[in-house]
């Protein structure tokens, strides 16, 4: 029974990166410092939640459940990110 939930999880981790790093690329010359960070993350979580939840369609009625499977993976690399600092602008 856990091995599902595990995969999912880990399905989510990767998405959450690859959608966050695409985001990222995209907004590149936006120097938003920490805003952009949050930004990033909050539009990749929303589109995962959407996504996830289209893709789990039970019935005709979308998954929105599916968000709380993608907020802990979404969360731990805005984590990440501000720690390491991805879209800040450099001193020079």
């Amino acid at each position: 029974m856990q091995a599902p939930l595990i995969l999912a999880f880990g399905i989510a981790f990767v998405a959450a990166f690859a959608v966050s790093r695409v985001l990222f690329w995209l907004l590149k010359r936006w120097d938003g410092e920490i805003n952009k960070v949050v930004l990033v993350h909050s539009l990749s979580f929303a589109l995962l939640t959407l996504a996830g939840g289209i893709a789990m369609t039970l019935d005709g009625h979308v998954q929105w459940a599916i968000g709380i499977l993608v907020f802990p993976p979404q969360f731990v690399w805005l984590v990440v990110d501000v720690i390491r600092g991805v879209g800040y602008v450099e001193a020079e």
